[in-house]
């Protein structure tokens, strides 16, 4: 009995990480370069981290739109700005260290 138990666990972990790994979660981040995402948002990333130094952008889907997060440094602090497909800034974080 105990063999059965641990024989379906195993099968169970197996189709996770199956599913996992073969894209079955469809919502996640996709790392991009800024000169792979549309203009408008290219544009508003260029005029958000003036003075910065990007170091990541992330497309990700949500709400069935494009959004690009962006990670930059100015001045040694870590900052983020969050822009939509058209250019519309959603947030502006950094670092108060």
């Amino acid at each position: 009995m105990k063999r059965r138990n641990l024989t379906a666990s195993a099968l169970c972990s197996i189709a996770l990480v199956t599913a996992v790994t073969t894209g079955c979660m469809t919502d996640r981040d996709q790392r991009v370069n800024l000169d792979q995402i549309p203009a408008a948002a290219k544009t508003a990333i260029e005029q958000a981290t003036t003075g910065g130094v990007i170091k990541a952008i992330e497309q990700e889907k949500e709400h069935g739109s494009m959004t690009y997060e962006v990670k930059y440094m100015v001045d040694g602090k870590r900052q983020e700005v969050k822009v939509t497909a058209d250019g519309k800034v959603l947030k502006k974080e950094c670092d108060k260290e």
